[in-house]
């Protein structure tokens, strides 16, 4: 083996070795981040349902999806605040409204049926919908869509 023949492999090493460590890195920064992404993901939601609900409702634990929705979406568990019982599931999701994409917070009742709550990551959540560009029949697709993202979720 020539000399031009091991710098070509030696050049090729370090690029494939530069390669592997950006993409560690890539990874092991998405697990730092996971589970704060996921607090405050439920801290925001739990502004919505307590802008509409006045502490009625808790926000529990997130619900593992295994859907392709889920990278636009999430699902966490909601809970009574009195009793502690279960009461459905809160669903977030990345809806592209008039004005572009805003975070439409769903809740889906113990019998299934899906409402849309408000808008979260605002300071007015409860706000009309058509003030974030949000018309009837975007906020109806995406509730019937929240069956499919339920049917993915890992319950």
């Amino acid at each position: 083996m020539g000399n031009e023949m091991k710098e070509l492999l030696k050049r090729i090493g370090i690029f494939f070795g530069s390669m592997m460590l950006v993409f560690a890195f890539l990874f092991g920064g998405n697990l730092l981040v996971r589970n704060t992404w996921r607090q405050e993901l439920s801290e925001n939601i739990g502004t919505v349902f307590d802008a509409a609900f006045s502490g009625q409702w808790r926000i529990g634990e997130y619900v593992p999806l295994s859907t392709p929705m889920s990278v636009s979406s999430a699902v966490f568990r909601v809970y009574s605040g009195s009793s502690g019982e279960s009461g459905g599931y809160a669903a977030v999701i990345r809806v592209t409204g008039v004005s572009g994409p805003v975070a439409a917070v769903y809740q889906v009742t113990g019998d299934g049926e899906v409402r849309y709550i408000g808008v979260a990551g605002v300071s007015d959540p409860l706000k009309h919908p058509r003030w974030f560009g949000l018309t009837d029949s975007v906020i109806s697709v995406w509730g019937g869509r929240i069956g499919k993202l339920l049917e993915g979720a890992v319950l």
